[in-house]
């Protein structure tokens, strides 16, 4: 049965509580390209929303890094940039989880149960009863290849990149390729903490409702984030 509005809230208000990121510019890591990019945005007027998906040479660059990092065939119209890789759970559960459906999530499941509990799921500990499949970053390739064997065909893999793992994607296992929204984080890494800044990739039948549903929560992530971001990652 359904839960009510009142249900969810209480199921919410129960989890833990994350801390709060820094604001944008406050941590000593900003990178100085960073900095020096917001100043030529401000410069140049970049105060408006950009495009919904994102500014393109930034998603043209993050299809380009996580093509090279695992031999996949992401184009830019197939990547969103989202107010950092919390909006990227919340987007992808909430569009492609059924509504009151089941969640495994093995590993860092407090990343994701908020957005479970909005979508009125349920989070399991049976892989062959999931519809969706959190493998969060920490994994490593032998257990998730693990996980990949037990769930079943309607499942939907929700990949978070750890940069400093291995060079596994789920897509990559046969029967894979277009069951997995990749998620990330352009932030901490390169230098860009507090600029909220995270990204989602999906094959060309998920990623136009993944992008419709993350404009209709934040209609784009913020304009300054993006370039400061782009200075950061266009050598890399």
């Amino acid at each position: 049965m359904s839960m009510t509005i009142s249900d969810r809230a209480a199921r919410l208000l129960a989890l833990d509580p994350t801390p709060s990121p820094p604001a944008f510019g406050e941590a000593a890591a900003m990178a100085p390209a960073a900095v020096e990019a917001v100043h030529d945005a401000l410069s140049r007027g970049e105060t408006h929303y950009t495009d919904r998906p994102g500014i393109l040479p930034l998603r043209e660059k993050v299809a380009s890094l996580l093509n090279r990092r695992f031999g996949l065939s992401f184009d830019a119209g197939r990547i969103t940039l989202t107010c950092g890789v919390t909006e990227a759970r919340f987007v992808t559960v909430q569009q492609l989880l059924p509504s009151g459906g089941l969640v495994a999530a093995p590993l860092h499941a407090d990343r994701i149960a908020g957005a479970v509990i909005v979508r009125d799921g349920r989070l399991t500990h049976d892989l062959k009863e999931a519809d969706l499949l959190f493998a969060a970053a920490g994994a490593t390739p032998t257990v998730i290849r693990e996980w990949l064997a037990h769930v079943p065909s309607r499942c939907i893999v929700v990949y978070e990149v750890d940069t400093r793992a291995d060079r596994f994607h789920p897509a990559q296992a046969a029967g894979f390729e277009n069951r997995v929204v990749t998620i990330g984080s352009l932030d901490d890494e390169h230098g860009l903490a507090g600029a909220r800044l995270g990204y989602l990739a999906a094959s060309a039948g998920q990623a136009a409702g993944l992008r419709d549903f993350k404009q209709a929560l934040t209609i784009c992530s913020t304009n300054l984030s993006q370039w400061a971001a782009l200075a950061v990652v266009e050598d890399l």
